[in-house]
């Protein structure tokens, strides 16, 4: 159900190598990389070198990332392109950009490859669209060139592996448990965000009204 992974391992077969060495190869050469994206993706974000060495070196030692570079599984691939494509992102977010840039479209089609090695990258799809609503110039433009490229690269890629059936069933196995706990985080939040201002407005008229009678007697 993730195709990305498998398709590099057979990519790797090709030049000689046996299935289960070309899948322990693609990890540990991901972990070894994300050291340095990670490196470059701090250093863009808070433009320091010193933070950015220390944020390598945290995930240099970090147990999932030498865990999961030790295995055959998708989750350090998953990081590696993940980490490529928020470089990709933050690195122009603030820029004008005109419709179809090349840039935006890079960012999309690393986005699609993402989601195309972890499903679950998907729910960072309306992040990503709030972020270049808030910090981008033309957002509508690059919002769109970004959707196309990665629908495009997602769509072509699937509709040549699944059926839509087994496609909508897998998408929705896949992630169905990470939208329930993101409408239940968000129906907490709301309630949360409506009874505060409703106690807010409540306390500021208790106040009001408790202030007046003190008033009235100091004025008098």
């Amino acid at each position: 159900t993730r195709p990305l992974y498998p398709l590099l391992i057979n990519l790797v077969v090709s030049f000689g190598s046996d299935a289960v060495g070309a899948a322990q190869i693609i990890s540990l050469t991901a972990g070894i990389i994300c050291v340095l994206i990670g490196y470059a993706l701090v250093k863009i974000s808070f433009k320091s070198a010193k933070i950015a060495f220390y944020g390598a070196l945290l995930l240099a030692i970090s147990f999932n990332n030498v865990v999961w570079s030790g295995f055959i599984m998708t989750e350090t691939l998953g990081v590696f392109i993940q980490l490529v494509f928020l470089i990709l992102l933050f690195t122009q977010i603030n820029d004008e950009r005109p419709i179809a840039s090349l840039h935006d479209m890079l960012t999309g089609l690393m986005f699609a490859l993402a989601v195309l090695t972890r499903y679950e990258y998907i729910i960072l799809l309306f992040p990503v669209i709030f972020l270049y609503l808030a910090s981008s110039k033309n957002s509508i433009g690059r919002i769109v060139t970004f959707l196309v490229s990665f629908l495009f690269v997602t769509a072509v890629w699937l509709s040549l592996l699944f059926s839509i059936q087994d496609l909508v069933a897998g998408l929705w196995l896949e992630v169905k448990d990470l939208l329930i706990i993101c409408l239940m985080i968000g129906s907490v939040l709301l309630i949360l965000v409506i009874a505060y201002q409703k106690l807010n407005k409540y306390v500021l008229k208790l106040a009001q009204n408790s202030a007046k009678p003190f008033v009235i007697l100091l004025w008098t």
